[in-house]
């Protein structure tokens, strides 16, 4: 006697639970009655969406492993795209910016020196978070869908 953990992706919520009896049909043991769904689901519908299919078995497998307790958690299916122009564009400030802090490094300890390093430093955050904002509108977008987790003795 075995136990056989699944995760399934649906597309809608009325999909989890034909998905789990399907599971169980086909890697369920016969013998001992699990090839039918025992119906022990918990359905997660009143946690936001996760960042992707990763992060929702992250948050699974941190909760819900063992004692056939299954359970269905949303998750969004992203994928970034190449980098956008202005992407590049703000990577080559970035760097510019950082090329001109080490020079300014090597340079003698003045007054003059510590303003131009705090310009620097604080063009440089603001290049990033512009950066890293453009990188976050730079997904394909492909769907919210559902992870189900499974267990059945086979």
């Amino acid at each position: 006697m075995g136990h056989s953990i699944g995760y399934l992706t649906v597309t809608k919520q009325r999909d989890i639970i034909p998905a789990a009896v399907e599971y169980a049909q086909y890697n369920g043991d016969e013998l001992e009655g699990s090839d039918i769904y025992h119906g022990n689901m918990t359905i997660l519908s009143n946690i936001p969406p996760f960042e992707n299919y990763d992060a929702a078995v992250d948050y699974i497998e941190d909760r819900y492993i063992g004692n056939y307790h299954d359970v269905a958690v949303r998750y969004y299916d992203c994928e970034k795209k190449p980098p956008t122009k202005t992407m590049i564009l703000l990577k080559e400030r970035i760097d510019k910016i950082c090329e001109k802090l080490s020079e300014e490094e090597n340079k003698r300890n003045t007054q003059a020196k510590k303003l131009r390093i705090e310009k620097y430093n604080a063009k440089k955050k603001e290049l990033i978070t512009k950066y890293k904002e453009a990188e976050s509108r730079n997904v394909k977008n492909n769907g919210m869908f559902w992870l189900v987790k499974v267990e059945v003795h086979c």
